[in-house]
């Protein structure tokens, strides 16, 4: 059944490959944008027009709650309905914990957890409204304490992964599920460890066709032969994890002073 989905952050490899994936699967989609540019809105509905599928772009500032809002209203107004909202506005910054000032963590915690509140407060109401309703946290395997080092600025995602939960619980007997998916990317020398952008968000595409009441809490998505090195401590009976075939390559990390604000 085809459904109407809010992303919150169209922008980058990730946010284009997740709305093609979705589209391809048959699913309008709205790709949320700052400041929607030519340049910006032709990318995505030019993908559109290419393989016919039902793209489109809205402008949304997850820092306003009238932005988030009138986005919202928008996307009820020309679908009747909303049905899905991924969560994928965010940024992770890397460094020893002590190089981060209290004002730029307070900024990442911002853009990680308090913008998901704006979103959840325009579309919740409108998923008891309708009775169902699914909503998608893209968070990192990191949050659960991945691979060292420096991994104290994930902190705000763990915090995300936490609100999460604790909506997933609230909202069961609503109808409206909530799931988290959690990829595996890059950290430092010591793993190398890279997943496709197109690869996790096949994974979103699969998750959002799941019936009602089977959507997993939370989906780790690992390279294959990965899943069993390092197994993240937050796992549950309600968890998934998903290997992927996917090709690993080293990186090297740049060194960090540890003393200096990142």
């Amino acid at each position: 059944m085809s459904k109407t989905i809010l992303l919150t952050n169209s922008g980058g490899s990730f946010g284009l490959s997740t709305m093609l994936a979705l589209g391809r699967a048959g699913h309008t989609v709205y790709g949320g944008q700052y400041r929607p540019t030519d340049a910006s809105q032709a990318e995505v509905l030019g993908a559109a027009r290419k393989e016919n599928i039902d793209l489109r772009v809205t402008a949304l500032d997850v820092f306003s709650q009238p932005s988030v809002g009138a986005a919202v209203e928008q996307l009820v107004r020309e679908t009747g309905r909303l049905d899905v909202v991924v969560h994928n506005s965010g940024y992770l910054m890397s460094g020893p914990a002590d190089a981060f000032t209290a004002e730029q963590l307070s900024r990442l915690y911002e853009m990680n957890v308090l913008s998901t509140q704006n979103v959840n407060r325009a579309v919740i109401p409108e998923f008891r409204r309708q009775r169902h309703g699914l909503i998608v946290w893209v968070s990192s395997i990191s949050s659960a304490g991945s691979i060292p080092p420096y991994l104290a600025p994930y902190f705000s995602k763990a915090n995300m992964d936490s609100v999460a939960g604790a909506y997933a619980k609230e909202l069961a007997s609503a109808g409206i599920g909530c799931s988290t998916v959690l990829p595996r990317w890059v950290h430092g020398n010591r793993s190398g460890a890279v997943i496709d952008p197109g690869s996790v968000a096949e994974v979103i595409s699969t998750l959002i066709d799941l019936p009602v009441g089977e959507h997993p809490l939370r989906i780790f998505v690992h390279c294959r032969g990965t899943a069993k090195r390092r197994e993240p401590a937050m796992r549950g009976p309600a968890d998934t994890v998903v290997p992927l075939a996917v090709p690993r390559r080293r990186h090297a990390m740049k060194p960090f002073p540890s003393r200096r604000a990142i």
